[in-house]
Parts: structure tokens; C-alpha cells; sequence
């Protein structure tokens, strides 16, 4: 959090920041715990607040408030339809759906990436500017709604721990974020114990006052390569799997222990950790379960895309 906000007030001048988007929109309350002091907001996924959210109701409520943090949370109706609509979508069914499940002046969230518009789907950049150019619809900032909104108040028991992916099946097997932590995948488990072990090796050593030849500074750069949410996600197989992709994500992190000035016995156990992770997910990848990963997951959208209101 802190180095989002140094990056901020490098690139846009901005002294402090109201609130937080969090990767993948994974939290739990111990994580608003820790940030209820110093953020007004933080965006939350709708399975949060409520583990059986429908893709075809639009919640009625938009605005929670736990502690001193408010939680506007991204519908998932909304957000499914953006993210998984299979084909080109007319923006004008999009407001006909906001307005037929809202009351007039309602406010709706929808949390994307922005890789969304563009780069998976060329059209919706498109969508995206009709939206931002119709007199039917006003967007505003997350602050802006705030002080629009009343916030229904929450205790911790009212909050479950979820990711904007996190399926009913997860929030029935307490797996919220089995896209990058599933205790049952192996490899998931490996890469994560390579995250962990990179972690104290940083940790480990102090950063230098004048970091010559810039050591730390590139360990610690590998370090943010390695420990990007993605790298899980292609090991999931639920539904993508791309070894070749974790692999680079797998090279940044052991390059944090080959970089740093460690024990021989530390950089030893830290080999031994990618050595065995390199080579059980190969192994994985020629085994036939990718393709069942994949006929897997193909079975599930086929139920998600059926749930999907009519765009077209």
C-alpha cells in the first residue's frame, strides 16, 4: 500500500489517497482491519456481503460501513455481464438493465480490471465511451458516491472473506480465493512457499543507505514480478494454466535469492523449492488433467453465460 501510494504522488501529484482497489478484489476483515484508520473507502465484491449474490439481480444496497471504512461493493450482475458477455454488447441494453433494477437516481458499481475494455474484448472500449457519453447514465467518482449514499453499517460477522471470482461452491468449501490459493492445488502451494521464501529473504536483509550497483533495488523489483497475483492464477487451470508464464514468474523470484547476499545453505533450499516447482508443473502439463481443468471450467460457463441477461 505504501509503495501504491509513493507511485501515485510520483505520477499523478497526489499527496494522499481516499481509498483502496485491492488485486482481484481479495479481502478478508483482517485486511480492513488493518486499513480502516487510514482509508475512507475500499471496494469490496458483492459475494462479501452476500455469499448466494445472483448474475442476474442487481443488489439493493450499494454502500456499506465496517468500523470507520465505507465499502461500496461491485455488483456481480453488472460486472459478469461486462466481463464474460460472449459477444458484442449494445450499451443501451446495459442501462435498460440498471434502470429496470433500480430506482430512479440509484447508484451502481462495477469493480474492472482495465484490461477489460480493449485488450480482452476490442469492443468494449466502445461500450465504454457510449456509456460515458449518454445523458441516461452519470458516473462520479467512488468518493463522490459516497457522501451520495446512506451506508448500512456492518459488524465483522456480517463479512466473509472473497475475491471478485470467488464461486458459491468457494464460500460453501470456505476456498474464497481458489483461483490463487487453493489448498488442494499442489503447485499453487509451491509457489507460494517460493513467495514466501524470496519474502524473508528480503526481509532478511537490511536495504542499503546507498544501494550501489542498485543489489536490493533489483531483488526487490524481482520480487514484485514473482509475487503478482497472475503468476497463481495460470496455475489453477480453473480455467487457464500457462507454465511458461509462472515459469518467468518463477525465474523473478529465485533471482531475489541468487541477487541478495545469503547463506549457502539458504540459496541451496531456496533452489530446491523452484528446482521441485519447475519441474512438477511440466510434469502436470503433460499429465491429461489440463485437459480436464478445461472441459472442467467449460461445463461451468456454459451454466455462468446461460445465467447472463440479453445484451446483444
Amino acid at each position: 500500500l505504501n509503495e501504491d501510494l509513493q507511485t501515485s504522488q510520483r505520477l499523478f501529484n497526489i499527496e494522499k489517497l481516499n481509498g483502496v482497489f485491492f488485486p482481484e478484489l481479495a479481502i478478508d476483515r483482517l485486511v480492513l482491519d488493518n486499513i480502516e484508520e487510514t482509508y475512507q473507502w475500499c471496494v469490496i465484491d458483492e459475494g462479501m456481503i452476500d455469499q448466494n449474490y445472483s448474475n442476474t439481480k442487481l443488489p439493493k444496497q450499494f454502500l456499506y460501513q465496517y468500523k470507520n471504512i465505507a465499502l461500496p461493493i461491485s455488483s456481480r450482475a453488472l460486472t459478469e455481464n461486462l466481463r464474460s458477455y460472449p459477444r458484442w454488447i449494445n450499451q443501451n441494453k446495459i442501462m435498460d438493465l440498471i434502470e429496470d433494477q433500480t430506482s430512479e437516481g440509484a447508484t451502481v458499481i462495477s469493480a474492472n480490471d482495465v484490461e477489460l475494455f480493449g485488450h480482452h474484448y476490442s469492443e468494449r472500449i466502445h461500450v465504454l465511451r457510449e456509456l460515458l457519453a449518454s445523458p441516461r447514465i452519470n458516473f462520479m467518482t467512488v468518493s463522490e458516491a459516497i457522501e451520495k449514499l446512506e451506508p448500512q453499517k456492518l459488524t465483522a460477522e456480517d463479512l466473509t472473506a472473497a475475491s471478485w471470482q470467488s464461486e458459491h461452491e468457494d464460500f460453501e468449501k470456505n476456498t474464497p480465493y481458489a483461483k490463487w490459493n487453493h489448498p488442494e492445488n499442489q503447485l499453487q502451494q509451491q509457489y507460494l512457499n517460493l513467495i514466501n521464501t524470496a519474502h524473508q529473504a528480503l526481509k532478511s536483509v537490511e536495504k542499503p543507505e546507498d544501494d550501489i550497483g542498485l543489489v536490493y533495488t533489483s531483488a526487490k523489483e524481482h520480487f514484485d514480478h514473482g509475487s503478482a497475483s497472475c503468476n497463481l492464477y495460470w496455475l489453477s487451470n480453473d480455467p487457464w494454466w500457462h507454465p511458461e508464464l509462472v515459469e518467468i514468474g518463477a525465474r523473478h523470484l529465485i533471482k531475489v535469492v541468487r541477487t541478495l547476499s545469503l547463506s549457502r545453505e539458504t540459496k541451496i533450499e531456496a533452489e530446491d523449492i523452484y528446482s521441485e516447482l519447475i519441474y512438477e508443473m511440466w510434469q502436470y502439463h503433460w499429465s491429461g488433467n489440463v485437459e480436464k481443468g478445461y472441459k472442467k471450467y467449460r461445463e461451468k460457463r456454459e451454466h455462468l453465460l446461460s445465467s447472463l441477461a440479453d445484451l446483444s
